[in-house]
């Protein structure tokens, strides 16, 4: 049994900070578990949450205002990321943040020209 599959059986609670990192990085995680994930004390779990792609547009909306500068930082190097938050996270306190934003911008004006 996966990971993915003791946890959709029984609990999140009943795994270790390891088992849920694992969980918050897998490409088959679901939308509405990350979201779970989200919520979780430890930033480096939320950070994961934030990288994964399968995280909702909605979850990475509220992972852009997290506390922990590396959740904001991966919520810019997730591609689902509204372009609209990016333009908000230039005033970010944090340096890798801004930075991260700034390539975020870049990254969606040039695939806008592609196009």
């Amino acid at each position: 049994m996966t990971i993915l599959e003791a946890t959709i059986k029984n609990s999140v609670l009943a795994l270790t900070s390891a088992e849920l990192i694992e969980l918050a990085s897998c490409m088959d995680t679901p939308a509405d578990m990350l979201d779970k994930l989200s919520r979780n004390p430890y930033y480096i779990i939320r950070a994961h949450v934030a990288y994964n792609p399968n995280t909702s547009v909605q979850t990475l909306i509220k992972l852009s205002g997290d506390r922990a500068n590396v959740v904001r930082e991966y919520t810019m190097l997730n591609r689902k990321t509204p372009v609209e938050i990016a333009r908000k996270l230039l005033a970010d306190v944090d340096w890798a943040v801004v930075a991260a934003a700034k390539i975020k911008i870049k990254e969606m004006c040039f695939y806008e020209r592609s196009y």
